[in-house]
């Protein structure tokens, strides 16, 4: 499966139909992040610093996305906007190709790092697996964070010299 960057306005729409029309996560989406996802891939495009990859399946359809854009403090340090996965797509790989190419990204653009927050929901115990294995460290936790009863789990990574991905 070929990784593309969203690099057009119609790929673009179609990122936010996948990631918003096609119940690719496991608990519902807050309004802010909602808000980041129907505006975000756009405005990857006007040179924003961010970036959104994504993977088509057999039938060419939209099937996985990753999106990442500098921190709002502009120190190097990126965080994932949203990974996505179909359910055909999973435990294929394609969670990691994206997080990797989302990482040498960052260090190709000169950035420091990496911040994920991610729900402390059992059903996203894969994408922890997936940080950890990917040189991430949990940093934190915070409590009833997105809705009562569902909290935030933060993992960070610091790239390290070039060469050691």
């Amino acid at each position: 499966m070929e990784l593309s960057r969203i690099e057009t306005r119609q790929a673009a729409d179609e990122a936010i139909t996948f990631v918003l029309d096609h119940d690719v996560f496991a608990t519902p989406l807050t309004p802010g992040e909602i808000q980041v996802l129907r505006q975000d891939p756009y405005d990857s495009l006007e040179g924003q610093p961010s970036a959104y990859w994504f993977c088509r399946d057999a039938m060419d359809r939209m099937a996985a996305l990753i999106g990442i854009r500098e921190h709002i403090n502009h120190t190097g340090i990126y965080e994932m906007t949203c990974i996505a996965v179909s359910r055909a797509l999973r435990q294929t790989g394609i969670g990691t190709r994206m997080l990797q190419a989302a990482l040498q990204y960052i260090r190709d653009t000169g950035g420091r790092g990496m911040l994920v927050d991610t729900s402390d929901h059992p059903a996203y115990e894969p994408m922890r697996k997936l940080l950890i294995r990917s040189g991430f460290t949990r940093v934190g936790h915070l409590p009833s964070f997105y809705y009562p009863g569902e909290g935030t789990l933060l993992y960070y990574r610091l790239l390290e010299p070039e060469g050691a991905l």
